[in-house]
């Protein structure tokens, strides 16, 4: 019979397989594919401009303030930057959100284990860092994984708090995570765990765990509410002392959240659109849910788990903006609901070394065609890499002329690849009427020829993939 030390070694170990699996993930050939994503981009080039002795309170994305996410995003890849010595490096850009994935696998596991054991703990960390979703959304700048971490993190906390008479401690930490979820992506990471807790609370069935009396309910919700408006208003209060900014804030907010989405989509978009990114384990996702139900009414972590996931879907569902990467917030549950339902039929029915073995060189294989797919096959196929090809050919040239002109689309992903600003130009006439000698002229074009070289000019570099053709021009 294992001591409570031997099974505190075998729960670090566990940990530690996890964060290992999920940094091999996340982490090889980060920096290989494009810059290319405008979302990604408004984060990389934001950061950067911050980065390169820019306004750090005060976004700015291609001259204009970005206003729309908070700026939490914006230091973390600013940060990277500084420490890593390059702003132009997409391996940087990127590493705060793989570094979060890795985390939020490494949570999942935590939760896991407290709520069925180290073995299905496993499963469920395992079947979140391998979602398409988490695969795609970690390994890119963006605000989907870091906000999921951080709701994660307070929903597990408040629940500890709450309703398994943790010490206040634990509602301090969900009060951090919500707060710095808040100042990541806005009032998600406020209002799903609230949402969750307050259901909870008062759903039927609640004889199997200990009701918290509403006086303690009060108070620590009123302590999580305050120290998370602590960290995340100041940011906004000096907007608020800034009345250009706060105008450009409520427009911003207005193109978000407003009757204007620029993503709508019908009610139960996110019925298909889960199955679709939790691949390849929504293929079981409802049977773990058909099992959860049954057992909801007996197991506390199984209905806390329903409803975090069902107050979570309802609330997406109710928003004016749907995206297939905003179902990153819907991962954990499923994730812990899915590890939970596998793991009932993995550990019940082999337990021996040729099983275990077996699952290993599975995770092998899928790590070994993941790491072919994002280093190799990836590269080869987007059209974009023709940008980059070119621009990798004649950096210096690029980084000493006095100015770039680009005629063409993908300013956002040439500017970042290329690591200075970069002028449009609407036609090569119009980019050989203001250019002088010494700048440099980047054409691209899909669909058609490049156009000839003039004959004042010399070719610096010229790539082609697929329908997209680029050449840079020097003006002599």
């Amino acid at each position: 019979m294992r001591t409570g030390t031997q099974r505190v070694q075998s729960r670090r170990t566990a940990a530690l397989l996890v964060l290992g699996l999920a940094l091999l993930f996340f982490l090889p050939a980060l920096g290989t594919p494009v810059v290319q994503r405008e979302q990604e981009l408004r984060v990389a080039l934001t950061a950067r401009s911050m980065a390169e002795g820019g306004n750090w309170l005060i976004p700015d994305y291609l001259g204009q303030m970005r206003l729309r996410k908070p700026p939490l995003m914006y230091w973390a890849v600013a940060a990277s930057y500084r420490l890593g010595g390059a702003t132009d490096s997409a391996w940087l850009a990127r590493l705060p959100s793989a570094l979060s994935g890795a985390a939020l696998a490494l949570v999942i596991f935590f939760i896991g284990s407290e709520f069925m054991g180290r073995r299905r703990a496993f499963l469920s960390a395992f079947c979140c860092a391998t979602s398409l979703i988490v695969l795609r959304q970690a390994r890119v700048a963006e605000t989907d994984i870091p906000l999921t971490l951080w709701t994660t993190l307070a929903l597990w906390s408040g629940y500890r708090a709450l309703f398994k008479s943790a010490g206040w401690k634990w509602m301090l930490l969900a009060a951090i995570s919500s707060g710095l979820g808040f100042l990541t992506k806005g009032p998600a990471a406020f209002v799903l765990p609230f949402f969750a807790w307050i259901v909870f609370a008062f759903a039927p069935g609640f004889r199997s765990i200990h009701r918290p009396r509403a006086s303690s309910l009060v108070s620590r919700l009123a302590l999580w509410l305050i120290v998370a408006l602590v960290i995340a208003s100041p940011w906004y209060i000096y907007l608020w002392a800034r009345a250009g900014s706060l105008t450009q804030l409520r427009l911003e907010l207005s193109a978000t959240f407003g009757e204007t989405t620029q993503h709508p989509g019908p009610w139960y978009y996110y019925f298909y659109s889960l199955l679709q990114a939790f691949l390849p384990w929504s293929l079981a996702l409802p049977f773990a849910l058909r099992a959860a139900w049954r057992k909801a009414m007996r197991n506390a972590a199984q209905r806390f788990l329903l409803i975090w996931f069902a107050t979570t879907f309802l609330a997406l569902s109710l928003t004016s903006s749907k995206q297939i990467h905003y179902c990153t917030l819907l991962i954990p549950p499923v994730s812990l609901l899915v590890g939970w339902y596998l793991g009932a039929i993995v550990w019940n029915r082999a337990r021996s070394a040729r099983f275990r073995i077996l699952c290993a060189s599975v995770i092998a294989l899928f790590a070994a065609a993941h790491l072919v797919a994002v280093s190799i096959v990836q590269p080869r196929i987007e059209p974009k890499q023709a940008l980059r090809f070119a621009l990798e050919t004649c950096l210096p040239e690029v980084h000493e002329a006095e100015r770039v002109l680009l005629v063409g689309r993908h300013r956002g992903t040439i500017e970042f690849h290329a690591g200075r600003a970069i002028l449009d130009m609407d036609s090569v006439k119009e980019a050989w009427r203001q250019s002088k000698s010494g700048d440099i002229i980047i054409v691209n074009t899909t669909r058609s020829l490049l156009p000839a070289l003039p004959p004042d000019a010399v070719l610096l570099a010229s790539a082609q993939q697929r329908d997209l053709q680029c050449a840079i021009w020097r003006r002599i």
